[in-house]
């Protein structure tokens, strides 16, 4: 998984993934994520959809998992500094997220 090579490069990494709803997010994408990024390696707050684990430059690498359905949500993007992302089945996800993502990275 490129994003994992990435963070791995850097000492911090902020990483966003997105899909459509929250039910898509939770079934495909976190169970995938987790059969590519070994769960012991870091710690998932499960609640707030976030995993954190030690990069190997003494850093740390955060993995925002996050829905884009309701215009709501695309609020939600604004003003998150994030060092790459991840659109999973992008054609789904408005161009208002990409937009914004874009726009977020640092």
């Amino acid at each position: 998984m490129e994003l994992y090579l990435y963070a791995m490069a850097l000492k911090d990494c902020r990483t966003v993934i997105v899909r459509k709803t929250y039910r898509m997010l939770k079934d495909t994408v976190v169970k995938t994520f987790f059969e590519w990024v070994n769960k012991d390696a870091g710690k998932y707050a499960e609640a707030d959809m976030i995993f954190a684990m030690p990069t190997p430059l003494g850093g740390r690498w955060e993995v925002l998992f996050r829905s884009a359905e309701t215009p709501e949500d695309v609020d939600k993007f604004r003003g998150l500094e994030v060092t790459n992302y991840w659109i999973d089945e992008a054609v789904e996800v408005s161009q208002d997220v990409k937009l914004i993502l874009d726009g977020r990275l640092s």
